[in-house]
Formats: structure tokens, C-alpha cells, sequence
């Protein structure tokens, strides 16, 4: 369905100051259409090469643009469908939204997501999914949602009980609650000068000798003196976490004590702090 809808000529997006909107006003003209009005307003641009290289699925579709308008598969009925399933995508992406609003929390210290277990499993099949995709794009970053299959397993392995990982995040399943937290694989390598962004969504202020890395499992065992065993994530959700370091000594992880370190600032993507609001922001 996503896939196949058409650009948003309107969408909001919920920046870290606020809302904003990216504005598509051309998505409706022709390519004669468009180069009339490039050419009228003296507008330079490029050819891009790959839209007639036969090495690229969509060349060799447009390719055979004329045998399809031959049987009604005309631009014009393309794009009308598009418009049609985009209506639908905004509808699902709604309820998807509404659901997440339920049965959804973020944890602004861990860059976490909890969701309800019981919720999860009452949903309908697509906004599952949706809703899950979503999840693992808030926490792991990446633009697209996982390929429907690998996506589709691991919803039911979460419905049965278990867990996984996908999309450069951890997801385990308790008695009550669904987590979804940063797979520490997906950070291990990720090194960041204090007050840099790290990971795409933290900053850590700090000394200039030291650097922000995951805590893994050695800064996991140098805390055990001074983390709050009380409101510390366990261990695996803990991970994947940002971390002061002195080359090999930690200096401080705030989500493990948050008295010891000063300056954690977390920016999850895109501005959106919720994931309903970040499910709308597509």
C-alpha cells in the first residue's frame, strides 16, 4: 500500500520547534507540463540518466508505457490509482496513529518503547504491522519500515510470546509489555565526540578527552558500583545505550544514574516525541 501510493502534495512534520510542512506543488504536471514552465521561468535542470537505463525495473516499466495505455493503464489512470491508495494510506496510518496513542509509552531516558501486550494482540492485522514498522523506525532510525515478510514473522513471534531483532532494534516480549529498544549491534562501532549527535538521537555533554559510545557489556560491569538498581534498564535493554568514555574507563551512563553525568539531551526522529506523532509525520 505504501508503496504504491502517491506522493503527499501536503505532509506535516513535528520538528523539534514545532510542526512544519513539506509542500509538493508540482506533483500533478506532466513532464511537458513541468518543462514548460521550467523553460517560461528560465529554470535550469538535469536529465537523470536512469530513467531510460534498462538496468533500473522502473526505465524498462516506462518503457512499455504505450502498450499499457493500450489496455487503460494510462499515466492518468496510474496516477488516479496512486491518489486513491494514498487516501487509503493516510486512513490506516490514522488508525495506526490512534492505536499507538492507546497502547503506546516512550521512555525519553532509555529511547525506548513500551507497548501493551494485550493491545498489540487485539489490533487488526495491518495496523499491527503499522504500528510495529513504525516502532522500529522510531527507535532504529531508518527511513523505511522492514520488507513485509520479516516484518509479518516477527509480529507473530510476538504475538507468541518471544521476540527478535530487525531494522537495527531488540524487541522482547514480558507478561504484559512489548519492548522495543536499540540493538546494541546495530551501536557497537558508533563513536561520537561529547555534544555530538551519536546514534541519530542523543547528545552527551562531557570532557574533550573523552567520547560517547555504547555501554556494552564492559560498561555495563565498571557501573555495577554506582547504577540505581531501582530505575536502571536491565541489562540487555542497557546495551545499546550512550555512554561517556576515557578510552577504556566509563565516566558516566545518565540512564543507568541519571545524577552521573550532566547535558543528556534525547532527540528522538524527526521532532516527533510520541510514535503516534511520528506516525503521522510520514
Amino acid at each position: 500500500m505504501d508503496g504504491l501510493a502517491a506522493m503527499a502534495p501536503l505532509r506535516r512534520v513535528e520538528g523539534a520547534r514545532g510542526p512544519w510542512h513539506v509542500v509538493r506543488p508540482c506533483l500533478s504536471m506532466g513532464r511537458e507540463e513541468l518543462r514548460h514552465y521550467v523553460r517560461t521561468l528560465q529554470v535550469p535542470w538535469a536529465e537523470d540518466p536512469t530513467n531510460r537505463d534498462p538496468a533500473y525495473e522502473r526505465a524498462r516499466i516506462r518503457a512499455q508505457s504505450a502498450a499499457l495505455a493500450a489496455v487503460g493503464l494510462d499515466t492518468a489512470a496510474l496516477a488516479a490509482t496512486a491518489t486513491r491508495l494514498a487516501r487509503s494510506k493516510e486512513a490506516l496510518s490514522l488508525r495506526a496513529a490512534e492505536a499507538a496513542a492507546r497502547i503506546v509509552e516512550t521512555e525519553p531516558r532509555t529511547g525506548a518503547l513500551r507497548i501493551g501486550r494485550d493491545g498489540f494482540a487485539a489490533l487488526d492485522r495491518d495496523t499491527q504491522l503499522r504500528l510495529l514498522g513504525g516502532a522500529l523506525r522510531w527507535v532504529g532510525g531508518a527511513e523505511y519500515a522492514p520488507r513485509s515478510v520479516p516484518l509479518e514473522a516477527l509480529a507473530d513471534r510476538l504475538l507468541a510470546g518471544g521476540g527478535g531483532t530487525l531494522a537495527g532494534c531488540d524487541v522482547t516480549c514480558g507478561r504484559e509489555v512489548i519492548h522495543v529498544f536499540r540493538e546494541y549491534a546495530a551501536v557497537a562501532d558508533h563513536v561520537a565526540a561529547p555534544g555530538a549527535l551519536w546514534d541519530g538521537r542523543w547528545r552527551l555533554a562531557g570532557p574533550d578527552r573523552a567520547e560517547v559510545r555504547a555501554l556494552g557489556q564492559p560498561g555495563w560491569e565498571q557501573a555495577l558500583p554506582w547504577r540505581d538498581a531501582d530505575t536502571a534498564p536491565p541489562h540487555r535493554r542497557a546495551l545499546g545505550l550512550p555512554a561517556l568514555w576515557d578510552g577504556g574507563t566509563l565516566l558516566a551512563c545518565p540512564a543507568l544514574a541519571p545524577g552521573s553525568a550532566e547535558g543528556l539531551s534525547f532527540h528522538p526522529p524527526r521532532g516527533a516525541m510520541t510514535l503516534d506523532a511520528f506516525l503521522l509525520s510520514d
